[in-house]
């Protein structure tokens, strides 16, 4: 498969496949190979085509034709389904694509948005350098009031990742619901398996209670053996934490079947309880965080002490000080929600994830920075 996305100009380069580059809709592959291989030059091609295509970020990057480009196809028109089921028992957000077999892709193209029968006319801008693309509804991407300042080390990031072992590394305690702990606490696991361990290196997960008070959950914990510049503790170390050792053996055989290249990585050098998305961002005093999968609403919330996002559904910027962090989260909450509104993902995985929100971000150094 990667061969094949290499071929079709999906993936430019091996290194990005290493580091997930890899990670494209297979609908881009077979849309691409039709307007390729089976439709003549100014012919035209009309598909079904995830929503995501045209409005992700880097996953499908090499995918949308580019104004002024050699590309193999341009898009004409877009219909966006928006809540409507395209296909029974697919929940993907779907829409449909008008395609020419030329090179010259406009910059702005017709997108009809078809809701409950009812139809709405916007135009579409087409990225001048492969990003997302925006619906002009009322912002797009390049008409945000403002570009928020921050230093090169807090690009924003998204929660730990444990790499398909939530169940393993993901616990409850077993009695009590505060993130205060103990030197050492009971908790419970995903397999429902009672673990008694120290708690130097178990932080509270975020949770919808964060950001919406009416939706209190119990709490959880991830449980990271990483030190605070994010390396993978060593087994020495790891000996040295009552229970800790006991419990990875239980589970050691399954933490060391995980996937990907990078989990590869760790796991080759004997680190086999290592996560990912693991660094010295993820111990900054102040987190400024946000629910970044399946809303509709945007709220950054400042979060002072261990919180860890939880993969893909939360997000952060790091900050040392408390007066920073409620900097960016007040020039988030003003310019973000509109921002969002130009790409039409609303209630999606693609939603708020770090590549977007980092469009809005200019790393210029300020007079005082802690980072310096």
């Amino acid at each position: 498969a990667k061969c094949a996305f290499m071929e079709h100009g999906l993936v430019t380069n091996k290194r990005r496949v290493l580091l997930g580059g890899s990670r494209v809709d297979f609908a881009s592959l077979i849309i691409m190979k039709c307007m390729k291989d089976h439709v003549k030059g100014g012919g035209f091609g009309c598909f079904f085509s995830p929503m995501s295509l045209f409005f992700n970020e880097d996953a499908n990057k090499n995918f949308r034709p580019l104004p002024g480009g050699a590309n193999v196809f341009s898009v004409l028109e877009i219909l966006d389904f928006v809540n409507g089921a395209v296909f029974d028992g697919v929940s993907t957000r779907y829409g449909a694509a008008a395609l020419c077999a030329a090179p010259a892709q406009m910059r702005e193209i017709p997108l009809i948005k078809i809701d409950e029968g009812r139809e709405r006319r916007v135009s579409c801008e087409v990225s001048s350098g492969g990003g997302a693309w925006s619906m002009r509804v009322n912002h797009g991407p390049d008409m945000a009031d403002t570009q928020i300042k921050v230093t090169p080390k807090q690009i924003p990031r998204q929660g730990m990742n444990t790499g398909g072992l939530n169940k393993v590394f993901i616990l409850e305690r077993a009695s009590g619901d505060g993130i205060e702990l103990p030197k050492i606490e009971s908790f419970v696991n995903g397999y429902g398996e009672e673990l008694r361990v120290s708690t130097e290196f178990v932080f509270p997960l975020m949770g919808g209670d964060l950001f919406d008070p009416g939706r209190r959950k119990r709490r959880r914990f991830i449980l990271c053996l990483h030190d605070r510049n994010g390396r993978p503790l060593s087994l020495e170390h790891v000996r040295e934490l009552p229970g800790v050792e006991e419990y990875l053996l239980r589970h050691g055989s399954a933490m060391r079947e995980r996937k990907g290249v990078l989990m590869r990585a760790s796991v080759s050098k004997g680190f086999y309880w290592s996560l990912l998305g693991v660094g010295p961002y993820s111990f900054t005093r102040y987190k400024v965080a946000w629910e970044s999968l399946g809303r509709r609403e945007f709220k950054a919330v400042v979060l002072d002490g261990a919180w860890q996002g939880n993969q893909s559904m939360h997000s952060y910027i790091p900050a040392e000080s408390k007066s920073d962090a409620r900097r960016i989260r007040d020039e988030l909450n003003r310019g973000v929600p509109a921002y969002l509104e130009g790409f039409g993902m609303e209630g999606t995985c693609n939603w708020a994830q770090p590549g977007r929100i980092k469009r809005l971000l200019t790393t210029e150094q300020r007079q005082g920075d802690i980072f310096g």
